[in-house]
Parts: structure tokens; sequence; C-alpha cells
């Protein structure tokens, strides 16, 4: 946000420079019509990739959570303990869930903040919770397919022998 006092300083300049860029471009890009001179314009630009480390991080997460444990090699030592699989996964998920529950909260806190400085009385609060509200549904999107993708604990991939053996 410390680049939106450029933006806004120019005025309308920019949003002129941004009208000529063709729509089918804008669309590609994901710029829409932003006003960039109210700071809520500017945090739209900024949002699209507040979106893509969210969704990578959870798909990351998600992927990470269950085969970890077959990485680390400590499965087989977690699968004979007297708890059950459907136990330890359902834990592990929710470890997965309160740290997207936390990026979001760090991410809902600090925008508005930021944004709080340089909107000028703009309303922008009911703006950002929606945007937050998108974001965390993507995150959990991204945490399902990304645990879904990984391979499950106990399951090997095939190794050729070393030539040891």
């Amino acid at each position: 946000m410390a680049k939106y006092a450029t933006f806004s300083a120019s005025g309308q300049s920019i949003n002129d420079l941004m009208a000529s860029i063709p729509t089918t471009i804008k669309a590609i890009l994901g710029f829409g019509n932003f006003d960039l001179t109210k700071a809520s314009g500017f945090y739209g630009l900024l949002y699209l990739y507040l979106i893509i480390m969210a969704t990578i991080h959870a798909a990351m997460l998600g992927a990470n959570i269950i085969s970890k444990e077959e990485r680390d090699r400590t499965a087989e030592f977690l699968m004979v303990k007297p708890v059950s699989r459907s136990r330890i996964i359902t834990a592990k998920l929710l470890a997965a869930l309160v740290n997207v529950v936390v990026l979001n909260l760090v991410t809902l806190v600090f925008s508005l903040s930021i944004l709080g400085q340089y909107s000028n009385g703009e309303p922008i609060t009911g703006e950002i919770l929606l945007l937050m509200l998108g974001m965390f549904i993507l995150q959990i999107m991204f945490l399902s397919i990304g645990t879904a993708i990984a391979p499950p604990a106990g399951i090997r991939p095939f190794r050729l022998p070393s030539p040891q053996q």
C-alpha cells in the first residue's frame, strides 16, 4: 500500500491508462474496472496476489499434512499407537484448518489496519470482510485438493534396488 500514495498522487491519469487497456487483456490479468485513485481499488489489485499466496499455502499444507509422516518415516510409529487412524487424520486436518484460519485472520487484521490508513474515510470494512470470506473458501477448496492428491501414509513409492543389494 506504500505505492498507493504514488498512484493517488498521479490522479486520474492512471485510470485513463487502465481504461486504454483492452477489455480482454484486463480480463486475462484479472484487473476489472478498479478505480486506482481509491484505496479499495488499489487493494483490489493487491488482493490477486494475496489469493495466489493463500491458495498455494493451503494446497501445500493439505498435501504435506498427511504425507510428511511417510517422508519423515514416522507413519509406522504413529499408526501403532492406540489411536484410530480416523482420529489421527481428523486431528491433522483440524490443525491444517487452524493454520488456514490463522493466516486468514492475520491477513484480515493487517488489511483492515493498513487500508484504514489510506482509505480517507471510505467505507472498506464490508468489502474486505467479503474478500476474506472468498479467500477462506478458496483456501478450504485448495486444502481439500491438496489433501486428496497427497500420497497416503503407508504407501511407499517404487524405488529401484540399490547396487549393494
